[in-house]
């Protein structure tokens, strides 16, 4: 799931000279997407954001009723991309992503890694990796011939570069494959003309083209990257990230590439917002044990050793993901066990939870924030982008299953 996923799932906010105005609206360099009306920004001044309500002869108005030049402002970057079958380009649009074409799009792939190997090889570079299918198309071994899945999210694994962020990275990369893609105009590549930043388009077929978002990762981070973007069998992509994305926004956290928290003054710090951090620290890598880790962090912080750590029985079950039968209950059991767990230790007031005071507040603003996130979804602009009749009822199905896995989200909240 680059913020996202339709849902934006942002892992950061890039700079006004990271980004230029174009007709499709704001371009964020490194993304697929464009921002317009209705997105929001950040003010750099005062770390506020708002919504753009118009973008005209290189300014931009936000809510606050001010105009802004591009580098007054801070723009968020895409971190899992779900675009949802290439709205962008409507050639995709006729593709119905079914198992079967999922099998001829990774052959695909393959011949495409292969090829792109050669040419950085050519370069001096070392080559990269195929990872795994990610999102619901991760089950298109398993699933009726008859599914349809809305987009193709394919895992890569680079080779660890020192100094570059996972947005360095992608970029890097990203780059490197528009330079032999064009340069080298293979016969499985359908030219758009322009950058494809990660989303090429490959024809897979006689009139059958299909859009494939490329997931940088390492390979130390590989185990973590796959399964945080594979979700429950059936269930939408950014119904399972949202419950990571949440959880880390709401405590000044990331669980995007890994757990991370960014420390300035010996204090936590906004992830999402937070600038110059003295460090960032990596809490854990380990997707099966992420809500285990997390308590113990804090709790090492707070205390100084995790002599007398309580962990509530819920969490001792759940303490993570089990990759081996993905659940959206498991992962709300986790987090209602970490909270229930934050105060058994009297963890609430201090360090990265200073805004709550007990169990119930913490949980009651993850829901907030996760509903809040589910609705925007719903109703991104991205979606308007569905140009033929089948496009469209991609995106009404989509808003459909966002309202199915809220659903599942609210009740497993509810269970004991």
């Amino acid at each position: 799931m680059r913020s996202d996923e339709f849902i934006i799932e942002t892992v950061g906010f890039v700079k006004g000279d990271l980004v230029k105005i174009t007709p499709k609206g704001i371009k964020v360099f490194g993304s697929s997407q464009y921002l317009g009306v209705g997105d929001w920004v950040e003010v750099k001044d005062t770390g506020h954001q708002h919504k753009i309500v118009q973008i005209k002869k290189g300014l931009v108005r936000l809510d606050d009723g001010k105009f802004y030049s591009l580098q007054k402002l801070r723009y968020p970057f895409i971190g899992e991309s779900l675009n949802e079958g290439g709205w962008e380009d409507v050639i995709t649009q006729r593709t119905r992503l079914t198992p079967s074409v999922i099998k001829s799009t990774l052959k695909i792939v393959k011949r495409f890694v292969d090829d792109f190997n050669d040419y950085l090889r050519s370069k001096g570079e070392d080559p990269v990796k195929m990872g795994h299918p990610l999102g619901s198309s991760a089950y298109y071994n398993v699933d009726d011939p008859d599914t349809e899945y809305g987009d193709v999210d394919m895992q890569m694994i680079a080779p660890h570069k020192e100094g570059m962020s996972s947005f360095q990275l992608a970029k890097h990369y990203n780059a490197l494959i528009d330079e032999f893609l064009s340069t080298n105009k293979p016969p499985y590549y359908y030219d758009r003309g322009k950058p494809n930043n990660g989303h090429p388009i490959f024809k897979i077929g006689d009139d059958a083209y299909v859009q494939v978002d490329l997931l940088w990762t390492t390979e130390r981070l590989s185990d973590w990257d796959r399964w945080r973007k594979t979700p429950m069998r059936g269930v939408k992509g950014l119904i399972m990230g949202n419950l990571y994305s949440t959880l880390g926004e709401i405590m000044n956290m990331s669980l995007q590439s890994a757990v991370l928290m960014k420390m300035k003054n010996g204090e936590p710090i906004n992830f999402q917002r937070g600038r110059k951090p003295d460090k960032v620290i990596e809490v854990t890598k380990d997707i099966r044990n992420f809500g285990l880790d997390i308590l113990k962090f804090i709790y090492k912080n707070v205390y100084g050793s995790l002599k007398g750590l309580k962990v509530d029985p819920e969490l001792k079950r759940y303490p993570g993901l089990n990759p081996d039968n993905i659940q959206v209950s498991d992962i709300v059991h986790t987090i209602k066990g970490l909270a229930k767990s934050f105060e058994l230790n009297d963890l609430y007031g201090k360090f990265n939870l200073k805004d709550y005071h007990n169990a119930d507040e913490f949980i009651n603003a993850f829901l907030s924030h996760y509903l809040e996130k589910a609705e925007k979804a719903k109703h991104s602009s991205k979606l308007d982008k569905a140009q033929t009749p089948e496009g469209k009822a991609k995106a009404q199905e989509l808003r459909d299953k966002i309202d199915k896995g809220v659903e599942l989200v609210k009740k497993a909240f509810n269970e004991e």
